[in-house]
């Protein structure tokens, strides 16, 4: 039996199997939350997503409870963890991707995998599988004949290895710092991306002025063609007009977090049926 909350429903069209629960207001805003199926000896997984707004939280919470309640195993499987980017706090800045997982501390899960996340050194506070779908990325490889693969930062330097000695191809990677929250600026790039076909890869696109001022840097270095490929397509603000004017040639990211976007440049994967061979 699985539980699609409502950031992760569109999974349910293709993976199946719906368990059904009861999810309403009360008139003064709270959530309230019923299990409406008999799951009893059943094998109970959650596909959910943390993603704003933090209702989804709430929702999740509420549904992993009511089932630990029934005295049943869970199965969960997060398509993308919001609050990872919160994960090294300043003085004066709440742990938030910590709280987050300590209050997933409280439930006895029996299997616990995140697509992607921001970083797994998380798993020091609670054990989970980080899963990353390089068939996704393999196939956008293959596509563009990529010759470099570029990390656009240190984080996405272990991926960027992985899928070039798989791939055959040489890697790149770029530095930068952030003089502000959601703002990067490049120091460095270190790479031979002269006339040759090019993917920067990350695990999620939100602003995009990561990637943007990445793709900039590659072209002033004689990048030939550039697309970018990224799990999770958050796209905030007004990332998606940027990516429009740019001279990038695509932007591939998956439905992790939407199914939908209006933009000729940014192709959305579905990837359904790739999840579905996760529930075992």
């Amino acid at each position: 039996m699985i539980f699609y909350t409502t950031s992760a429903k569109r999974f349910a069209k293709t993976i199946n199997d719906e368990a059904k629960f009861l999810l309403k207001q009360f008139s003064d805003g709270e959530t309230y939350l019923k299990i409406e199926e008999d799951i009893d000896n059943k094998t109970v997984w959650i596909i959910s997503s943390t993603q704003s707004p933090n209702d989804n939280l709430i929702e999740l919470i509420f549904l992993i409870d009511a089932i630990s309640n029934m005295d049943l195993k869970i199965n969960l499987l997060i398509t993308y963890f919001g609050y990872a980017r919160q994960d090294k706090p300043k003085k004066g800045e709440p742990a938030s991707a910590k709280i987050i997982l300590n209050i997933l501390k409280n439930y006895n899960l029996n299997k616990f995998l995140i697509l992607h996340i921001h970083d797994d050194a998380l798993t020091n506070i609670l054990k989970f599988e980080d899963i990353i779908l390089f068939d996704f990325f393999n196939e956008i490889i293959k596509l563009h004949n990529i010759e470099i693969i570029i990390a656009p930062d240190k984080g996405a330097k272990k991926l960027v290895e992985t899928l070039a000695k798989v791939n055959n191809c040489g890697t790149g990677f770029i530095e930068k710092f952030r003089p502000e929250q959601e703002h990067a600026e490049i120091i460095k790039f270190t790479g031979d991306a002269k006339n040759k076909n090019v993917l920067i890869v990350d695990d999620l696109i939100a602003t995009g002025t990561t990637l943007l001022n990445a793709a900039r840097v590659l072209y002033e270095h004689g990048a030939k063609d550039i697309c970018i490929a990224a799990t999770h397509g958050i796209f905030t603000e007004n990332s998606v007009p940027a990516f429009e004017k740019s001279k990038i040639n695509k932007i591939y990211v998956t439905n992790s977090v939407r199914d939908n976007i209006n933009s000729e440049k940014i192709v959305i994967k579905d990837i359904s049926m790739l999840l579905k061979k996760l529930l075992k």
